[in-house]
């Protein structure tokens, strides 16, 4: 980023306001056990692996959610 003098941008996709609330509403899902995240992760690696994550992720192979834990 900084050689190359490269701009990330990024974006925001949910609303987060008093009247509507994206994640109050995805957490309550989750409590009621309509929404199962851990069903979305294909893929955990250890933060000792992180090197392994980032090559699926560079090989382009299929993966949903990617998960690095520090153990």
């Amino acid at each position: 980023i900084l050689r190359k003098q490269l701009t990330l941008e990024g974006s925001w996709n949910s609303d987060f306001s008093s009247a509507v609330n994206d994640w109050k509403e995805s957490l309550q899902a989750i409590a009621e056990g309509k929404i199962q995240p851990q069903l979305l992760i294909t893929h955990e690696f250890a933060l000792a692996q992180s090197d392994k994550a980032f090559e699926v992720i560079k090989n382009r192979e299929f993966y949903n959610k990617i998960m690095v834990v520090n153990e």
